[in-house]
């Protein structure tokens, strides 16, 4: 369970990050 728990977090904190420097390349460009 906390294996799960933790890997749900680190791929959220991932997509969270991707989705935020997607932003940001794109309101730059």
């Amino acid at each position: 369970m906390k294996k799960s728990l933790t890997l749900l977090i680190v791929v959220l904190t991932i997509i969270g990050s991707g989705l935020f420097i997607g932003k940001s390349l794109f309101s730059n460009n």
